[in-house]
């Protein structure tokens, strides 16, 4: 039982949505396809910026004194949505104005997705994990097909990540699911939309 419970902690900071971010960034800048554009290495920063390192650094600083899984409290949670949702804006600007369709899109669903948690967090606690894989593993999904070297890490990392989580007792299966479910639909409707 130790065992498992160090390995749900481990994975649970493994896939922390900031970090996860950043494996999306890397991916479309370099293997984004041909016709929606591969992104420079400046925009490549500005998201690694915006959308991990910022964002990780608000988690560390609002959760550095509830233990090793970066669990901010629940008092806490709707400054951390909105100190992050604040920096996916200036990064989604700046994608904007540098007219990187691509990376505009991705922090398009990033703003919606943290959107979404932050009302429903105020009435009923959602997993964050859950909707911080599920979005670029159903994003990748879209853009490049189920059975990529994309896509099926992604697809085994969101069962990883809801197994850890239920496992540490950090969510029930109602939570890890609408995590999942509200990440995706967001996801595939603005993906949809834009494509």
């Amino acid at each position: 039982m130790l065992k498992s419970s160090l390995l749900a902690q481990v994975i649970s900071i493994i896939y922390l949505p900031p970090l996860v971010s950043l494996w999306l960034f890397i991916v479309f800048a370099l293997y984004s396809p041909a016709e929606i554009g591969n992104p420079s290495l400046f925009f490549v920063f500005v998201g690694i910026t915006f959308f991990t390192i910022l964002p990780l650094l608000t988690l560390i600083l609002l959760a550095r004194d509830h233990g090793p899984t970066f669990a901010v409290p629940r008092a806490s949670r709707n400054l951390s949505y909105a100190v992050v949702f604040l920096e996916y804006i200036v990064g989604t600007l700046i994608f904007y104005l540098g007219n990187v369709i691509i990376l505009f899109i991705i922090g398009l669903i990033y703003i919606a997705i943290i959107t979404a948690l932050m009302v429903i967090n105020r009435f009923w606690k959602i997993s964050v994990h859950a909707a911080g894989i599920s979005g670029p593993a159903t994003f990748c999904l879209y853009i490049f097909g189920p059975f990529t070297l994309w896509t099926v890490p992604l697809l085994l990392f969101v069962i990883l990540v809801i197994w850890a989580r239920y496992q540490l007792k950090a969510h029930t299966v109602y939570q890890l699911a609408g995590g999942t479910l509200l990440a995706s639909v967001i996801t595939l409707i603005i993906a949809y939309l834009s494509f």
